[in-house]
């Protein structure tokens, strides 16, 4: 599918399209901002990772920058069921930290932006805090979050 596509009556021929405009005005889809995020955060070093657990639909990525001293923990629930998770990094962390949490989420797959609603389904960005080398965490239905760790 095309990168844009205008929003215009009788004009979309694909729904899935990253860019949407019309004449005035143009807005990302949840799916551009998930390639915002990933591509915003790779590390230069894919990181030995395991998953016990978790749904067939339960997908990550874990990688380091050794420029910025970051391990980012990219995480993907494609299911309707929040997925709690148990989450070590050994070696990681020394004492308790804080990270950075980019977060996209949506009530159902089919929820989506839109020209009226160019801003429904946006990432936000928390902080979570008091992490030691082991913490659990639950990732919502529906998502798509990036943890982004310092190990400087």
């Amino acid at each position: 599918a095309p990168l844009l596509v205008n929003v215009n009556p009788g004009a979309m021929q694909w729904a899935t399209d990253l860019i949407g405009y019309d004449a005035l005005t143009s807005y990302g889809s949840p799916s551009y901002y998930a390639q915002v995020m990933f591509s915003n955060h790779v590390g230069d070093e894919v990181l030995d990772s395991s998953l016990d657990g978790g749904g067939p639909r339960l997908f990550y990525s874990v990688t380091y920058s050794h420029a910025k001293g970051v391990v980012f923990l990219k995480l993907v629930n494609a299911s309707s069921a929040a997925q709690p998770l148990a989450i070590e990094l050994h070696g990681a962390t020394q004492g308790r930290k804080a990270a950075k949490l980019i977060s996209l989420s949506a009530h159902t797959p089919e929820e989506t932006n839109t020209i009226y609603a160019p801003t429904r389904l946006k990432p936000l960005e928390t902080t979570l805090h008091d992490l030691a080398g082991s913490f659990q965490h639950t990732l919502p239905p529906y998502s798509i979050q990036v943890l982004e760790i310092s190990v400087k």
